[in-house]
């Protein structure tokens, strides 16, 4: 099936219109799956990344992965009943050779496939969440947390930064959003100058709010 959704802004503005092809993980037969919890990043980690960026002086960037389970290859034989438009030839079926997103088992292994290769560039773990990671090389650092296909990352280095990011796009393809302003629905703005962070969930709230017919 097709899941449409519209993203929206810090403003509430839309600002992209998006489709995709889902499988429905609820008609999957247990063979077809192993283990499913996938980590992501909880807020109160986000906030101390951000609360280490505003003491250390570091500036915060966010990127997002572009189609991220479509990355990972599957290792499980599964075939899909294709949308109404698209009939396959006589006698034939359509198998799946990435996952997909809808399966049960895609968000665990896009997230096996990232920290493989964030450990494989370099970064450590830190904690036991194995969504966090550290890299150094001598005095620049960068602090990175991912939820998901979403991350957030504090560096003091810009040009070690954009390097990492070179190099994490020739196996992903990216979306760099540069300095965070807007992560997971929440609004943030950087003071640099007076090393002053500011983050803000009123738009979320407002939308709520309208969601429910309380305005």
């Amino acid at each position: 099936m097709f899941q449409y959704k519209l993203k929206t802004g810090p403003n509430g503005e839309t600002v992209k219109c998006k489709a995709r092809l889902c499988a429905r993980g609820d008609l999957q037969f247990e063979s077809e799956y192993g283990d499913t919890f996938a980590p992501t990043s909880r807020f109160s980690m986000i906030r101390l990344i951000v609360a280490i960026a505003v003491q250390a002086g570091f500036t915060l960037y966010q990127f997002n992965i572009k189609g991220a389970f479509l990355c990972t290859p599957i290792d499980r034989e599964i075939y899909l009943k294709l949308p109404p438009g698209y009939e396959p030839p006589q006698g034939k079926t359509a198998r799946l050779r990435r996952s997909l997103y809808g399966l049960k088992q895609a968000p665990l292994e896009f997230h096996g496939l990232f920290e493989k290769w964030l450990l494989n560039y370099g970064f450590k773990p830190i904690g036991g969440d194995r969504v966090t990671f550290l890299y150094r090389e001598g005095t620049s650092v960068i602090l990175l947390s991912i939820y998901v296909d979403d991350g957030i990352a504090a560096c003091n280095n810009r040009e070690l930064y954009q390097q990492f990011l070179k190099d994490l796009g020739k196996d992903f393809e990216l979306s760099n959003q540069g300095p965070v302003n807007w992560y997971l629905s929440v609004s943030v703005k950087q003071d640099l100058a007076n090393r002053h962070t500011t983050l803000s969930q009123e738009q979320y709230v407002k939308d709520v709010l309208e969601r429910f017919g309380m305005t």
